[in-house]
């Protein structure tokens, strides 16, 4: 049960951080 519920955070952390990419590459694109 903690493996399952440490999965799952570790699936949402890499999610947040491929958005937090996401957002800074558009950001950086409109900085141009």
């Amino acid at each position: 049960m903690a493996d399952e519920t440490r999965t799952k955070l570790q699936e949402l952390i890499k999610e947040q951080g491929e958005v937090v990419r996401k957002l800074k590459a558009a950001k950086a694109d409109g900085a141009k």
